[in-house]
């Protein structure tokens, strides 16, 4: 047979990655500023045009962050963006004295909310003290007096005159103990006094004192009421004479307090509030607090909560914020996003609140800058998806007394929504967004910048250093020791590897920083003050070995021989193929054999894992591309007479992906051509119609678990993988690989084409059809045989597979290079 070249394998120089932060004038994570980005410019593009649009639906949403920290990533880059936009706001609520019903909600100057709630306060607690004091005063009790007095001058007066109208008609007025008014008849300057008396009067005279009690009775009614109205017209006076002492003391303080603030809505407020209390003085008539035990029993309410009135509820305080809040919403609820309304039982155990038991939810609490949260948690709170919707449509918050568990939630106030510039984040993943945008008619409307932030970015010296800085913000953060270069050569390696790229690197990888803690716990462990390149590889090793039990299994089981796979010698139809697991948050290959057995008859390749339903759609699509190559390479001029069976051996599971299907053709074509395939070197990398070799994925662990599986049996120093050309810069193998190969006990040889990989495999030349002693001549005279025999079998049945074979035969007679090898 004509021999083929020899493979080349790479170097371990080409096998691995190797940094050096030295380089960059780093040696330890003390020369390097902490970090917390974790992505690309993308994202951050997004996010910036976002927090800077101030039309209505720009939030956002915020994707390619992972881990458990993802919120808070995102929120410092909020924080960074919004830093220059100057302070925000406070929020207060008060007493609305035109709606009590509603209370109203104004926006204040950061800090001005409790030094608003400390002046009443203090206004409120002087009031308590000067109002008395000035109802005591001489001039107060003296105006007071005046007139009083003219009012008993004028009763004085209208009771001389009732007294003197009865005296004409014989009548004299008296009041009964019991408070009511009597009208005694005088007969001989006396008032009768008995019923015997009366009686004995003469009926003409009887009738005369009915007539004048009647006319006295109706003057005396009308006195009563001129009584009634005179005093209610004297008890008006009194209190304006009141009210009149008082705003000489209130209007100047309520003045220099909306004066100091500035504040329109504030002004209006306050001026009503003095009205108000100009009107209701009654808990300010004594400078100290007191209620009769029948007030108490009515459930009147006590001196101090009459004054809670006046109160300032502040709702929003930013007196010690210098920049717009961003907040990280950990547990979107529908109180912690909106707010609530508390409720509190009274003396009688009914439910009541007031403005005061207002309080603000995240949405307000961020006015000015924005809330960050996760989009699944907040999708699936009862209610939360909805008001938020509303909410942002709008851009009001309505707080609400809510709560979902109670039937009959009280609505003693219904606050005045407050119009809010707080911006929402929502992260979550991209299906999540896609799902959104499909199934809510609202959320393209108001989530309008996609912020997809990738963690895997080019390996640059800037991506280089920013890296360093994240784990020189972990030493800070999570209180690690300080990581010399080599330490962080190892980490960059291992982000460099979870990229998998030579040319990139993962700055967002969770497992890298967690290498990052664990190998500052082995350091520590060890007593050691810093951390180094061993520690990280001994944490890296310590995960490893937590997490490989599945893996070390797999491998006894090929070394006691329950799972067949050869890692020596040569097989005809026979591959070892390599795949990838993950379990358990861990991925790793092992090679699995794929046989493939050849028959007559023109079904073409049947998928054993197709028919037993454990094949996924991109493997069953792999497979039909074999069918493709084969057509194009073989089949051109006859049709393809054969039956070929792939199965992956002693695999139960469902399988996806066409990384296989390399070995899956390479196996057909051993069975149809007759000839060996080495066993000692598995194959990955799919493969076209037109027999390239494309790149595949987890290539690093496919050649680990191969390296594995050979060293579990015996490693010969002839064992090695085929992979795809086009992934030779994704290698970043273990450093016992990488030793392994630097040492000639094993190789990894890169591959562009089928025909290469046959040549690898068995050591002789692809060549042509019309060339002798090679493997296409091999198989193609295999094919040419076997449609010849198919011919045969059919019997000449006109019609059948017979006549297009000889069809195709006439075709290709006396011309070998059509046809092939004849036999």
């Amino acid at each position: 047979m004509k021999p083929a070249p020899e493979p080349r394998a790479l170097s371990a120089d080409q096998a691995r990655f190797r940094a050096n932060v030295r380089a960059l004038g780093i040696a330890g994570t003390s020369d390097v500023a902490p970090s917390s980005r974790f992505g690309d410019e993308r994202g951050m593009g997004a996010m910036r045009l976002a927090l800077g649009m101030k039309s209505a639906g720009y939030h956002v949403y915020a994707c390619g962050a992972a881990g458990p920290e993802r919120l808070e990533r995102i929120a410092a880059i909020a924080r960074r963006m919004l830093h220059r936009n100057g302070a925000p706001s406070d929020w207060i609520y008060l007493h609305n004295f035109a709606d009590p019903v509603q209370p109203r909600p104004i926006r204040l100057k950061a800090g001005d909310g409790n030094r608003l709630r400390a002046e009443i306060t203090s206004f409120l607690s002087e009031l308590r003290e000067d109002l008395p004091k000035a109802f005591r005063e001489e001039a107060f009790d003296a105006e007071k007096a005046r007139v009083l007095e003219a009012f008993q001058e004028r009763q004085r007066k209208e009771e001389q005159e009732l007294n003197e109208l009865a005296a004409k008609e014989d009548f004299a007025i008296r009041i009964t103990p019991q408070g009511n008014v009597a009208f005694a008849p005088i007969v001989g300057g006396k008032p009768i006094e008995s019923e015997d008396e009366w009686a004995a009067l003469p009926p003409d005279r009887i009738r005369r004192f009915e007539d004048a009690r009647r006319r006295i009775e109706h003057e005396l009614r009308d006195y009563f009421e001129r009584s009634r109205e005179e005093r209610h017209r004297v008890d008006e006076e009194v209190h304006a004479i009141e009210r009149g002492f008082a705003r000489r003391l209130i209007e100047p303080r309520i003045n220099s307090i909306a004066y100091r603030f500035g504040n329109a809505k504030l002004t209006e407020h306050l001026n009503e509030m003095m009205e108000y209390l100009l009107h209701h003085l009654e808990p300010f008539r004594s400078s100290e607090p007191s209620q009769s035990p029948i007030a108490m029993l009515m459930g009147a309410a006590p001196t101090e909560d009459a004054l809670g009135l006046y109160d300032v509820n502040v709702v929003v305080d930013n007196s010690r914020t210098e920049t717009p809040p961003t907040m990280v919403v950990d547990s979107p609820t529908y109180k912690n996003l909106f707010g609530t309304i508390d409720r509190v039982s009274d003396r009688f155990g009914r439910l009541v609140t007031d403005f005061r038991r207002i309080q603000a939810g995240a949405l307000l609490r961020a006015d000015g800058g924005a809330i960050v949260l996760s989009a699944e948690d907040a999708l699936v709170e009862p209610f939360v998806w909805r008001i938020l919707r509303r909410s942002l449509r709008s851009g009001r918050v309505e707080i609400e007394a809510y709560d979902p568990f109670v039937m009959l939630t009280p609505a003693a106030i219904r606050p005045q929504p407050v119009k809010v510039e707080t911006k929402v984040v929502l992260v979550g993943p991209r299906w999540l967004f896609e799902m959104l945008l499909a199934v809510d008619e609202e959320f393209g409307d108001l989530f309008k910048i996609l912020a997809d932030f990738s963690p895997v970015v080019e390996r640059t010296e800037a991506a280089t250093r920013t890296l360093c800085g994240r784990i020189a913000r972990l030493v800070e953060e999570d209180v690690l020791l300080p990581f010399e270069s080599d330490a962080l050569d190892a980490v960059v390696e291992l982000a460099v590897r979870e990229s998998g790229d030579r040319r990139r690197i993962d700055l967002g990888s969770e497992r890298v920083l967690d290498a990052a803690r664990e190998a500052s716990a082995v350091a520590h462990r060890r007593d050691d003050s810093s951390v180094g390149r061993a520690h990280v590889e001994e944490a890296i090793l310590d995960r490893e070995h937590r997490l490989d039990r599945i893996d070390q299994e797999i491998r006894k089981a090929v070394e006691r021989g329950l799972i067949l796979i050869d890692v020596r010698g040569a097989r005809v139809g026979q591959v070892n193929a390599l795949s990838v697991m993950e379990l358990g948050g861990r991925a790793f290959g092992h090679p699995g054999r794929v046989t493939a057995t050849v028959g007559l008859g023109q079904r073409g390749i049947v998928n054993i894992e197709r028919e037993a339903k454990l094949s996924g759609a991109r493997h069953d699509k792999g497979v039909l591309i074999l069918e493709g190559f084969l057509r194009n390479r073989f089949a051109r001029v006859r049709p393809l007479s054969l039956v070929a069976s792939l199965a992956f051996e002693q695999s139960y599971g469902p399988i996806d992906g066409d990384s296989a299907s390399l070995a899956e053709l390479l196996a057909i074509l051993s069975r149809v051509g007759g000839f060996e395939l080495r066993q000692d070197l598995a194959v990955t990398g799919s493969v076209n119609q037109v027999g390239e070799v494309q790149a595949v994925g987890g290539l690093n662990e496919k050649v680990e678990g191969f390296y594995d599986c050979c060293r579990s049996v015996e490693l010969t120093g002839t064992q090695g993988a085929l992979i795809p050309e086009a992934n030779v810069e994704n290698l970043t193998l273990r450093a016992d690989v990488v030793a392994a190969i630097e040492a000639g006990r094993f190789r990894v040889l890169p591959i562009r084409s089928v025909d290469e990989a046959l040549e690898a495999l068995t050591g002789v030349a692809m060549g042509a059809p019309d060339e002798p002693d090679t493997l296409c001549f091999a198989i193609d005279r295999a094919l040419e045989q076997m449609a010849q025999r198919l011919i045969g079998f059919s019997g000449g049945a006109p019609g059948g597979d017979a006549d297009l074979a000889r069809g195709v035969q006439s075709e290709t007679d006396g011309d070998p290079k059509k046809g092939g090898a004849r036999g």
